[in-house]
């Protein structure tokens, strides 16, 4: 057996989590600089912020403290290519994180490298910067991005969102009410 070594997310580390950017469901090989890239175009240094490991899978962690962290979420997917469908997959998750309620192993469990900051010194990143990095990696989600459900039409005898706005709002007298002159 192996040892191995995990960090669990959330308050009981000091509110510790972590983008998890899984490489080889990747059919593209561009994932993880594609990902870099645009969290470098959406804010020029953060990723020098971060802690980045490397896995045992070929993927890599971005490890990383905020005061507002939510549980496990995934980011990124894409639809299942013929081979996985055949067991019965539909998806395959490129991006998620592990927050509140989730873990991760860590160097110097076998196969697992710190290739950017020490685990000793974990950046606290602003609430913002870390919507960069989830929002970011949600531009790689190809579920979303193919998903065309049509808009609902209106019926014949049905009134439209504004139309009924309209009709049953006088916004002049509900202005004056708020004391607009």
């Amino acid at each position: 057996y192996a040892p191995a070594l995990a960090i669990v997310c959330g308050k009981g580390s000091g509110n510790i989590e972590i983008v998890d950017i899984d490489t080889k469901f990747d059919l593209t090989g561009e994932l993880w600089n594609n990902y870099k890239k645009q969290i470098q175009h959406m804010m020029p240094g953060l990723l020098e912020k971060l802690v980045v490991q490397k896995t045992v899978g070929g993927g890599y962690h971005f490890i990383y403290r905020c005061k507002e962290i939510e549980g496990n979420q995934k980011l990124a997917s894409r639809l299942a290519n013929e081979e996985e469908k055949k067991s019965g997959e539909k998806q395959k998750v490129l991006i998620e994180t592990r927050g509140q309620g989730g873990y991760f192993l860590i160097y110097p469990s076998p196969g697992y490298v710190v290739i950017h900051g020490t685990l000793k010194e974990v950046t606290t990143l602003t609430t913002v910067e870390r919507s960069t990095l989830l929002n970011a990696a949600r531009y790689f989600d190809e579920i979303k991005k193919n998903d065309k459900t049509p808009l609902k039409e209106t019926q014949p005898d049905e009134l439209s969102p504004f139309t009924d706005y309209n009709e049953r709002i006088d916004l002049v007298s509900y202005l004056i009410s708020k004391g607009w002159t």
